[in-house]
């Protein structure tokens, strides 16, 4: 069986356009991969700043004020630190909707991150590796307004109380 010079020509194009793309694609890939990186490690030494303004907190947020835009998702990164001179704990946390200036229409903004189905491990003076998502989604019908939260931290084995934070979420046009 024969081919002729255009068929070969083709063959050879169409394989080095196939590579051409499979490179292309591994490099938005790799460049939305280290755009990620970078966010996560900005959030986390922000929280970390917070930690440091404060070595007696236990629960901080970043942004602490979150706005969100109608239509849009956004989040906020939790994390929580065991103080110093304290034994290890097993934590878990529950984000609760605890009331808003829109007739209730702020319940229900959270899609991700609103509890920890694992309880985490903090030793003495210890702090999460990284920032938890808390993701919130608004539709065009959200209406503006601010949502009250609250971020109930408690020990994982007892239910009991470890730590509360309050943050106000605002829904913005």
């Amino acid at each position: 069986m024969e081919m002729s010079v255009g068929t070969i020509v083709t063959v050879v194009l169409l394989m080095a356009v196939l590579i051409l793309g499979v490179f292309l694609v591994q490099g938005i890939f790799t460049t939305t991969d280290n755009v990620i990186n970078e966010v996560d490690r900005k959030v986390n030494d922000e929280i970390n700043k917070l930690f440091t303004q404060d070595s007696n907190k236990k629960v901080v947020i970043f942004p602490e004020s979150p706005v969100i835009k109608q239509g849009n998702t956004g989040g906020i990164g939790i994390s929580i630190k065991n103080p110093e001179n304290q034994n290890t704990v097993k934590l878990k946390y529950n984000v609760l909707y605890e009331s808003d200036d829109c007739g209730g229409a702020g319940d229900g903004l959270i899609s991700l991150g609103a509890s920890t189905t694992n309880a985490i491990t903090l030793g003495s003076g210890q702090q999460m590796d990284s920032a938890r998502l808390l993701r919130f989604r608004t539709t065009e019908s959200t209406p503006i307004c601010e949502v009250s939260y609250l971020i109930d931290v408690y020990h994982s084995d007892t239910n009991q109380p470890y730590a509360q934070k309050n943050f106000v979420l605002q829904v913005i046009s």
